[in-house]
């Protein structure tokens, strides 16, 4: 149970050290991807706006990375990306592990140089439009990854908690993806997700585990009764996110099966992210504004440095810096 534990918070956003960076480079001579079959859906146009503001300027070549950082000298990644007859991008899962493959080595070098690997990455196996819409699926992952970070994390994992805290995940999923990246990116993470709420209303429920016949007490039904609530209504505002359900629906339902003090406070924690996300845009605009204009470098860092510091307090400038003062 406990490794199961440690999977889903994980996957559930526990930082990775990802920073609000992007770099000018682009590679101009990208070679052929490979058309081996896979099971992907076709994406042909962004799922999002927002993580165009935290492009910056093309300006110069991609430089060629360097050699690798220790931790992965000697491991590959191992995924082929691919194109339809159009040239427009086959998403399948395991983009996300090319992603994180290179990501993992934030401690070890710092996340400009991770982000040019991934470019570079891309460039090496697509062509255009594939490989800028690659580039536009990495940026809308990592502004997600960074969004996960403002989510604060259960003191406590029990089925409630998880399931609320896996709604937010969810809501953040469908800011940042369509609905077929959602199923073909996140289908295991949702399995996973699934497997240990599960496992937490099987473990909250002492008779659970009782032998066929055996009796319950009014309490322990009770307690299976909410844990498969919680799950359900999970299942449920999930589906209506999917399918464009308003504000006002998801509360209804909530409502309904929780009660008015639950679905209240799950409105107001959807509320803050919504609030915080609108500051990470503002922020990336006017970010992105210092980028294209004619300072120097260091003018630029400077600017950005003091953009920061009046945008946010010093813990959210941890959460935007992402641990790597070198940005």
């Amino acid at each position: 149970m406990w490794r199961l534990l440690s999977v889903v918070l994980l996957a559930g956003g526990l930082c990775l050290g990802i920073v609000v960076w992007w770099p000018a480079e682009q590679s101009p001579v990208p070679s052929a991807a490979p058309a081996d079959t896979v099971t992907t859906h076709q994406v042909k146009t962004p799922a999002t706006g927002q993580s165009q503001t935290w492009l910056a300027p093309v300006d110069r070549p991609l430089a060629k990375p360097g050699p690798l950082p220790a931790s992965l000298q000697g491991a590959s990644h191992g995924v082929t990306l691919r194109s339809d007859a159009e040239g427009n991008l086959l998403v399948q899962e395991d983009i996300l592990r090319l992603f994180e493959f290179y990501l993992a080595a934030i401690e070890e070098e710092p996340i400009e140089s991770l982000l040019q690997r991934i470019q570079w990455e891309l460039a090496s196996q697509l062509h255009e439009p594939a490989r800028q819409q690659a580039n536009d699926l990495l940026r809308r992952y990592l502004d997600y990854r960074l969004a996960l970070m403002t989510l604060t994390q259960p003191a406590a994992l029990d089925s409630h908690t998880l399931a609320a805290h896996l709604q937010q995940v969810d809501a953040l999923r469908q800011q940042h993806f369509s609905a077929a990246e959602q199923t073909t990116l996140f289908a295991a993470e949702r399995a996973e997700d699934a497997h240990l709420l599960a496992t937490l209303q099987n473990n909250e429920s002492p008779g659970s585990a009782a032998e066929p016949g055996e009796m319950l007490s009014a309490e322990q039904r009770l307690q299976r009764q909410q844990a498969s609530r919680d799950a359900e209504v999970f299942e449920q505002v999930e589906q209506l996110r999917a399918n464009g359900a308003s504000v006002g629906q998801i509360y209804a339902v909530r409502e309904q099966q929780l009660g008015s003090s639950a679905a209240s406070a799950l409105a107001q924690l959807d509320e803050q992210q919504s609030l915080w996300q609108q500051r990470l845009e503002v922020f990336a605009a006017e970010r992105r504004r210092i980028h294209e204009s004619a300072l120097s470098a260091e003018e630029q860092r400077q600017a950005i440095s003091t953009l920061l510091a009046g945008s946010f307090d010093e813990r959210e400038q941890l959460r935007v810096r992402a641990l790597h003062e070198e940005w």
